[in-house]
């Protein structure tokens, strides 16, 4: 027999989220901005509608942007480069960041004609540069502390909070496998023990009715 001590199993960490009320709240926060809430909200809603990585948005032309809800993403993790949107959500805001951007845009000074040729990011900044991922992280961070959320909020949180919600509605393992594009099933099924999770907990702070007196 082996004098070895098994080896303990390894708690699986699971994915941040926030609930529902919480993501309206940081999106709500996020269109306060006098100047930028248009880009800022619309930012987030890419992540949490369409399951985009921080990276993803910042990456975006305008011309990846389908009206009738589809984003298509280049060099994508996986998948087929293909993501989806409620487009009531989200098209009426990109057309009002697009006239706005249009404006931005009119009083770039552009260093090259090379510059306007290769096309602009769908989200920029006064200058006409690409907003960063470490300008999306600050902004978020900033929300969080605005509409007081306690705990982790990060960009990946809304993508997280959206796989989680579609496994709640019943979606299949396999559809939210597409739309978040892993290449791996097991990296999606990470979020059914989200759900799991959140079932233990709501079963445990539930209030039995002889608890409350009334049988």
């Amino acid at each position: 027999m082996s004098d070895e001590e098994p080896k303990k199993r390894r708690k699986r960490k699971l994915p941040k989220t926030v609930s529902r009320l919480e993501a309206e709240l940081l999106l709500r926060a996020a269109g306060d901005h006098p100047r930028w809430g248009v880009r800022n909200r619309l930012m987030l809603e890419f992540m949490y509608r369409a399951g985009l990585r921080v990276s993803e948005v910042t990456n975006l032309f305008p011309r990846d942007v389908e009206k009738d809800g589809v984003v298509k993403l280049y060099d994508a993790k996986g998948g087929d480069g293909t993501a989806y949107f409620p487009p009531d959500d989200i098209v009426p805001l990109l057309e009002q960041w697009m006239i706005q951007r249009g404006e931005l845009l009119s009083e770039v000074r552009y260093s090259s004609l090379e510059d306007v040729m290769s096309g602009m990011p769908l989200f920029i900044n006064s200058d006409g540069s690409r907003i960063t991922t470490r300008s999306i992280q600050r902004l978020v961070k900033r929300l969080k502390t605005k509409v007081g959320i306690r705990g982790i909020v990060t960009p990946h949180v809304f993508r997280h909070s959206m796989a989680t919600e579609m496994i709640e509605e019943g979606f299949p393992v396999t559809e939210v496998q597409r739309q978040l594009r892993h290449a791996d099933l097991a990296t999606t099924s990470v979020y059914l023990h989200v759900r799991d999770e959140s079932l233990r907990r709501k079963i445990a702070n539930r209030i039995h009715p002889l608890d409350r007196g009334e049988v």
